[in-house]
């Protein structure tokens, strides 16, 4: 995911010598504080905190907080690197190319890791030096390195290819902007959790709610409210939603119980999820 470089080309008249590559401009340090106070309008595994400062991003920022002392779930560590690497093993931040994060600034008590691509920071995590609880591997005098907050960007918002890599099928709009995947995403699955090829459509995330809707119904008839029916003629009261997945185009019943895949003539029938899938 490092950006690449571009090459100037000239196409008309005598040869030019080859232009020097040109890098990617990178975005300008972040100055501000490695700390802020939480916002009492969030969880705050759910607040990106000071790492959602750093982040340029066109969708909402994702990301969430630890308050001090460490607590939660899995091990500290001597160093901010081994931190880091310790945090995203344990699943306490989310983000993409951890060979990309580079610590850009370092204090006393707090460094701050970033992944820029495009000229932008797309993900940031402030690592703490700072009191932890007993049993969570900390020295005698109960001090460690820890990840405090972290943000990334929504995962459209990174190179051609890198949300499908991590099973997300991203979906556009009629003019081919992407769509952020906490408003509308589907994926295929591979067999490890959901039944190999079972493909799932996701709407909406967070507060308002997740609706989601099944392809290849057959292993589970007891999560939907009906079959999938692979060829039927799109009704001519489904409202377009005007969402795009390659040739693929979205409609859904008035009521939203049904959504419908495919182009104007026919389309695909996919139920609404009733009852939630989930892993074994």
């Amino acid at each position: 995911m490092l950006a690449g470089l571009a090459l100037v080309l000239t196409a008309c008249g005598t040869p030019a010598s080859p232009a020097a590559p040109t890098a990617t401009p990178t975005s300008r340090p972040y100055a501000g504080p490695l700390w802020v106070a939480p916002d009492p309008a969030l969880h705050l595994e759910d607040d990106p905190g000071a790492a959602g400062r750093v982040v340029t991003c066109d969708q909402p920022v994702l990301g969430g907080s630890v308050a001090e002392p460490f607590s939660i779930g899995g091990e500290v560590r001597e160093s901010p690197d081994a931190a880091l690497r310790e945090a995203r093993d344990e699943g306490q931040w989310s983000g993409y190319d951890d060979d990309g994060m580079r610590e850009v600034r370092r204090e006393p008590d707090r460094a701050l890791y970033t992944y820029e691509s495009g000229g932008r920071v797309l993900q940031a995590v402030v690592v703490r030096h700072g009191r932890v609880l007993p049993g969570r591997g900390a020295g005698a005098d109960g001090i460690a390195w820890w990840v405090e907050s972290s943000a990334r960007c929504d995962v459209v918002e990174y190179r051609d290819g890198l949300a499908e890599s991590y099973g997300s099928e991203v979906w556009t709009d009629a003019a081919g902007h992407r769509i952020s995947s906490q408003v509308v995403t589907s994926s295929t699955s591979d067999g490890d959790c959901l039944a190999d090829g079972t493909r799932v459509l996701y709407l909406g995330n967070g507060d308002e709610g997740r609706r989601a809707y099944l392809r290849n119904t057959a292993d589970y008839p007891k999560n939907v409210g009906e079959p999938f029916q692979a060829d039927v003629p799109l009704p001519a009261d489904a409202v377009d939603s005007g969402y795009r997945h390659g040739e693929e185009r979205l409609w859904f019943a008035p009521d939203r119980r049904r959504a419908y895949v495919g182009g104007p003539d026919r389309v695909e029938l996919w139920p609404l999820e009733t009852e939630v899938l989930g892993c074994a």
